[in-house]
């Protein structure tokens, strides 16, 4: 639930300003950025900063990798969200663009020093892609959206600003034209809710048969944290004339735009509501780690071979901690982000499933080495040991109690 109110005040300190025509009419509006003006009202100047005699080379580089690297057809497309195309246009540039520039060291380095010499500024390399995005943002709106493009845009942004909406689902009276960018862009242009709902209070049932439905409706499982909105995800992936029904099923998840995770308070993680909804296939999922499941302690294991350990451990009553930091070390573990398996008491326990992989040994061997150099107590486990756990288990009672 979010709070839309706060655009009334932004619009009514420039409302007179905009009626006796000192300012374009658009500019009462806080979600109409000043590079649409010349688009909206044909009376604005705004695109003076592509008017500078200096920024003519600039310019010319930037209009060159647009058309080396982009469909304009496919930047066309955007138009249909208005004056809300531009953050659309950039999430693409940068899926698309700025690979390329990463790539091509080069090239990336001229624009910067084009943008630099344009701007009299001195950019950091490594807060230069942001800027040249933008920019190529910017100068697609201005200079190469087709007039077909630009009456969309105006079309489209002038029916935010007068039509009045109802909420499908609570009945509010609300203008798209609200909508903060980053909101609009994460619900994938779907306007249909004014997303500031009240929230109801459901029981734990409830919750899990709206986790049923949603997967349902939508075909998929979603990521987690995905009824908070934190990017278009999975929006992008639910079909337009299905986004009602969903919306009405994640308010009863709780969802929250500062991030707070009411599935993972109430249920443990993502994955266990999952498994408590009955929508896993044997309560396991595939991963590019291993098949994620469940163990008798409700913890997650990332393998059916780390389910049976714990599942050991659990039965033989063992007391232990499911992925223990390891302790920081300068050389080893600098930013304490280190995790083994398990502890049991003040032994580490690690399953070493993947070893023959390089990335998977190299990470292995420092694990080694950090417990060797701390003379942390660590007790290996590899896939032939399974044969024969009742000796690893004898090992660590034998340490640990």
């Amino acid at each position: 639930m979010i709070n839309l109110n706060y655009i009334d005040d932004y619009y009514q300190k420039y409302k007179n300003l905009c009626e006796t025509g000192l300012y374009s009419k658009y500019f009462a509006y806080k979600n109409i950025d000043t590079l649409y003006y010349s688009i909206l009202d044909e009376n604005d100047k705004t695109g003076s900063y592509w008017n500078d005699s200096n920024k003519k080379q600039y310019q010319s580089k930037l209009i060159e990798c647009l058309t080396s690297f982009i469909e304009i057809d496919k930047l066309e497309e955007y138009c249909q969200f208005g004056c809300y195309a531009d953050i659309f246009i950039k999430e693409y540039l940068n899926k698309n663009i700025k690979n390329q520039l990463i790539i091509d060291n080069k090239l990336y380095l001229e624009l910067l020093s084009l943008y630099n010499e344009a701007n009299l500024k001195t950019t950091p390399v490594k807060y230069g892609y942001e800027y040249i995005i933008n920019d190529l943002s910017g100068l697609f709106i201005l200079k190469l959206v087709s007039q077909k493009g630009k009456d969309q845009i105006k079309k489209i942004t002038n029916s935010f600003i007068n039509d009045v909406l109802e909420c499908e689902v609570c009945n509010k009276k609300y203008k798209a034209i609200k909508f903060p960018k980053w909101l609009f862009y994460r619900v994938n242009g779907n306007i249909g809710v004014c997303y500031s709902c009240s929230q109801p209070i459901f029981s734990r049932e409830q919750v899990l048969d709206s986790i049923r439905n949603i997967i349902q409706i939508v075909g998929f499982i979603p990521n987690s944290g995905f009824q908070n909105f934190p990017d278009n995800s999975f929006s992008i992936r639910v079909n337009n004339d299905n986004w009602i029904s969903v919306y009405k099923e994640i308010l009863n998840l709780s969802p929250n735009f500062s991030g707070i995770d009411y599935i993972k308070n109430e249920f443990g993680s993502w994955f266990q509501a999952l498994v408590y909804a009955g929508v896993l296939d044997k309560g396991q999922i595939i991963t590019k780690r291993g098949i994620k499941c469940l163990s008798k302690s409700g913890n997650i294991c990332n393998s059916i071979s780390e389910q049976y350990i714990d599942n050991l451990f659990f039965e033989n009553n063992f007391k232990y901690q499911k992925e223990p930091h390891y302790p920081i070390d300068i050389e080893f573990n600098p930013k304490g982000l280190m995790r083994a398996d398990w502890k049991i008491g003040n032994v580490y326990v690690e399953y070493f499933g993947l070893k023959g992989e390089i990335n998977y040994d190299i990470k292995m061997a420092k694990k080694m080495r950090l417990c060797k150099k701390m003379n942390i107590e660590l007790i290996a486990i590899f896939p032939d040991d399974l044969k024969n756990m009742s000796k690893i288990l004898n090992n660590i009672k034998s340490i640990s109690f």
